[in-house]
Parts: C-alpha cells; sequence; structure tokens
C-alpha cells in the first residue's frame, strides 16, 4: 500500500496562461508525488490538450473526467469526481492530499503564483513532516493555512449531516485556505464508505445545495464529525488575544483554530462552531453579513475592537506584523488616545497606514505630510494632506505651530540628514507628553547605510544613544556629555523606547 494518495481538482481551458497553471502543478506532482496514486478530476470545459498533458506525464494517475450532469463553476465537481475515482479504485492509503489548479481562469500567470508557490513550500513539499508528526489514527485534516469561520455555517453543517449519517461528532468549523489540505486515510474511508449516494451521483451545487466553496469550507470537516482532531502544520501564536482574523494572520488564525479544536475535543457532539469577524482590506465579515467598513461594523458590534495590529493586516499595511511588525509597539503608546479628539501627524507613508490611523482614532484630526501628489485620500474621511518635503524645516515649523499635534511619526524618506533635522525642528514644538515616533530605524544599519545616510556626519540613532545616557544618570546626568547638536533639546525628552526598527520618544 502507498502511503499516500493525490485527490486533484482540475480545470484547463483552452488558453495559453491556464497551460501555463496546468504545467506547473504536474511538475509539482512529478517532484513530490511520482510514485504515488493520483486522481485527477477533470471539469467540463477542460481542453483535449490538458487530458494529452496529464497522460503524458510519467506518472500514476487516473482521470476522472467530470459528467455533464455534475458540471459547477468551482473546484467542487473536480474533487467530487476524483474522489469517486479513489472510491472506486478500493485502494486505502494512510494520507490523502487535496489540491487543485489554483489561478488557471486568473489573467495572467504571475496573479496567483506567489500563493502557488507558498502553497508549494508550506504546505505541498512537507510529507515526511506530515509523515513525523500527523499521527493517522488521531489525526483527521491536516493544513498549514487555516482560517476560522465568519459564520456558523447552519446549512452547511446540517447538508453534511445529512450526507454522512454516520457521523459520531459536530464540525469544529474553519476554512482550509485556498482549498488545499490532507485528510489521514483513516478519516476519509470511513466517509467515503459510509457516505449518502447522493454525494457521489448529484450536483453537490445546484441539487445538493452546498456552496462553490464548499471543498476550501465544509468537505475536511467530515474528519471531525468522524471525531479525528484536526492537525495544524503553522505556528501557532499562543499569545494571540485578538479577536478578528484574515488572511495576512497565520499564526492568529492557527490559534483561534487551535482554540476552537479544544473547546471540541471536550465535548465533541454538543460543540458548537464559534464565529470570528473577518477582517480584509477595511472590508469586515462576520454572521451572514459583509460590512463595507470598520465604522458601520462597529455600529452592530461596538464591543469587539480590533488591536491595532489587526487593522494593519486588515488595511494591508507594512507597519503590521506580516511585516516591519511595529503596530504592537505602536499600541503601547497610543492606546490612551484611541478615543480622544488629538490631532495626529505622520510625515510621508502610505494609503494603507492611513486608512488603519482614521479607523483606529475615530475622532482624532489626522494629518499627512508628503511630498508631491501620491494616492487620493478622497475615500478616507478626515485625512488632511499637507504638501511639504521633509527637507524643509521651515515649512514644517509652520505645519506645527498651525496645528499643534501630539504625536508626529516620521516615515518618511529615512535620509539621515532629514531624520536628524525633523527631529530637532519639531519635538520642542510637541506639547508636555506628546509623542515622536521614527520609523525604521534599520535604514540606518550597516548593510543598508550607503543608500540612506548620504554622507552624514551623525544619525538618530548615534543623537538618541547621547540622551539615553543622560536620561539613565538621571540627577547625576551633565548636559556638556551631550553633543552641542542635541544639547538643547536633551532636557525636553522624558522618556525614549527603542523597539525592533522603531524608537518612541515622549515630551516632558
Amino acid at each position: 500500500m502507498s502511503r499516500h494518495a493525490v485527490v486533484f481538482s482540475s480545470y484547463i481551458p483552452n488558453r495559453e496562461v491556464a497551460f501555463q497553471v496546468g504545467r506547473y502543478f504536474l511538475k509539482w506532482l512529478e517532484k513530490y508525488n511520482r510514485d504515488d496514486d493520483i486522481y485527477i478530476g477533470v471539469n467540463e470545459g477542460s481542453a483535449d490538450e490538458w487530458i494529452g498533458m496529464i497522460e503524458a506525464a510519467p506518472l500514476n494517475v487516473t482521470i476522472c473526467c467530470v459528467p455533464p450532469n455534475l458540471s459547477c463553476s468551482s473546484d467542487v465537481a473536480g474533487y467530487q469526481a476524483a474522489l469517486t475515482g479513489l472510491k472506486n479504485s478500493g485502494k486505502t492509503y494512510d494520507y490523502v492530499w487535496f489540491g487543485h489548479t489554483k489561478g488557471a481562469t486568473h489573467p495572467t500567470y504571475d496573479e496567483g503564483h506567489g500563493i502557488r508557490e507558498h502553497l508549494e513550500h508550506t504546505f505541498w513539499s512537507q510529507k515526511a513532516a506530515v509523515e513525523a508528526a500527523c499521527d493517522s489514527q488521531k489525526f483527521g485534516t491536516f493544513a498549514y493555512d487555516y482560517l476560522p469561520v465568519a459564520d456558523p455555517h447552519y446549512q452547511t453543517v446540517e447538508l453534511l449531516k445529512s450526507l454522512y449519517p454516520s457521523s459520531v461528532a459536530n464540525p469544529i468549523g474553519y476554512v482550509t485556505l485556498y482549498s488545499f489540505f490532507g485528510i489521514t486515510g483513516q478519516a476519509l474511508e470511513a466517509f467515503l464508505k459510509n457516505a449518502d449516494p447522493r454525494f457521489f451521483a448529484s450536483n453537490l451545487v445546484s441539487e445538493v445545495g452546498l456552496n462553490r466553496y464548499f471543498f476550501e469550507a465544509g468537505f475536511a470537516w467530515i474528519s471531525d464529525m468522524g471525531g479525528y482532531e484536526p492537525y495544524i502544520m503553522s505556528k501557532i501564536n499562543s499569545n494571540d488575544r485578538s479577536q478578528f482574523c484574515g488572511l495576512s494572520n497565520t499564526s492568529g488564525n492557527a490559534s483561534k483554530v487551535s482554540s476552537s479544536i479544544n473547546k471540541w475535543l471536550k465535548d465533541k457532539v454538543n460543540y458548537i462552531i464559534t464565529p470570528y469577524p473577518y477582517a480584509d482590506n477595511g472590508h469586515v465579515s462576520y454572521l451572514d453579513r459583509r460590512y463595507e467598513s470598520f465604522d458601520a461594523f462597529s455600529k452592530d458590534f461596538p464591543d469587539i475592537r480590533p488591536s491595532l495590529n489587526e487593522l494593519g493586516l486588515m488595511y494591508r499595511t507594512d507597519k503590521a506584523s506580516d511585516q516591519h511588525d511595529m503596530l504592537d509597539a505602536y499600541e503601547t503608546y497610543l492606546s490612551k488616545h484611541r478615543d480622544n479628539d488629538i490631532v495626529f501627524a505622520q510625515i510621508g507613508g502610505d494609503l494603507p497606514s492611513f486608512r488603519m490611523w482614521r479607523t483606529y482614532f475615530p475622532k482624532a484630526r489626522i494629518l499627512w505630510i508628503r511630498e508631491g501628489s501620491a494616492a487620493s485620500t478622497d475615500d478616507i474621511d478626515g485625512v488632511e494632506v499637507l504638501n511639504a518635503s521633509q527637507s524643509d524645516q521651515k515649512l514644517l515649523t509652520k505645519i506645527a505651530h498651525a496645528h499643534r499635534p501630539a504625536v508626529i511619526i516620521d516615515d518618511g524618506r529615512h535620509v539621515a540628514n532629514d531624520q536628524v533635522a525633523s527631529f530637532l525642528t519639531l519635538f520642542p514644538l510637541l506639547p508636555s507628553g506628546g509623542l515622536y515616533v521614527v520609523e525604521d530605524l534599520h535604514t540606518l544599519s550597516h548593510a543598508l547605510r550607503v543608500h540612506f545616510a548620504h554622507g552624514a556626519k551623525t544619525d538618530i540613532l548615534q543623537l538618541l544613544h547621547e540622551v539615553m545616557r543622560y536620561i539613565a544618570h538621571g540627577e547625576y546626568g551633565e548636559l556638556n556629555s551631550v553633543s552641542e547638536l542635541i544639547r538643547p533639546i536633551a532636557p525636553l525628552i522624558s522618556n525614549i523606547s527603542v523597539f525592533k526598527k522603531i524608537a518612541f520618544l515622549v515630551r516632558a
């Protein structure tokens, strides 16, 4: 008995992009599954050349063409046909891997290639790791990219129970992102042997009533219903306290699914699916509703407030934990201002950052100080754009006097001289307790300095180091020990905190 098998759904129409995707996945299968049994469902509308490509590949393939009456415009029909082929083979396996021709309908090959590479690296190439850690007697579904569901999926659960009447537990409720996942052989075999014949003979979408995303959120739950625990391949963030889920927060999503699994293990029969709000690029989906903005969502659910990092992930700013990871540090300083009508200013940055700031500070006046005509802020109420070069200290002084910001963030050009000049100019103009933030300090590292120092004699980190020594010495500090450039400002600084890539300074 081969330990592994593949159930693969495919749709390759007569388009060059689709053929490129098809060739990619055939090479993928040859690389990782050359000695495994592969069942490929071929959906209606696929080109004849695609079947020829499969037949020519050096693989152990059973081609399972979708009958016209079972066809639908998603991967569901291809998976259904491939599963029928596996069932009819009478063979059993330890692990069955599910995948499909992701990106074959995209307008360009590159559009989905990043996701394909991610799936290959994190999931499909991990056969040995799955064998070592995923006990096929204990676990059912295994995947890398899990996402909690945003609604209870009552209809899907009831339909699954009707299709799998001998199930012994309720499903946990999760999304196996991109419809790439695995099921241990024992869990899958129990379903294939006991499933209602409608699962194989009826159109799962138009006749049974399942939705077109069933194999992303639904089918893998048959393992839970058989009493098998899901196995999470990705890292679980045990410290995650977020209330939202989203595509970028892999470890946070895993933490939420892990929490649901633990609740399910205590009472599999009576477990009820726990939904989480799903946030993406400013939209929120929750309990069968889609909100076009967080403001609209918060009117219905005022007690569910996202952290700053959750907002950063939602709006896809590079400050969030999937990139520079600054927002937890930011929230330490900014949470007390969240509902205050402060003036908040940032030099530089991009639209995602300001969408995040606008949502986090609903009552604040937000100033975007930038040079030239960047992206429009027409869709962000309450963000005022001020056209100014970071090197123009006179204009920055004028802006600070006119608007009196309580928070100033330097996310500008990251040029050493500009960072120093802006700090020396603007910090003294902050009110007592005001906050000054300098981002992207890694640009002053040895590796990047050549691109940002531009021959500067000093930089902001060198000046901060001097002031930190002065502050640390307390009443024994000697102002003469600080360089002349920073000497007038040193007594005005009550606190300096340095985190990865970022520094926070509080005005005395």
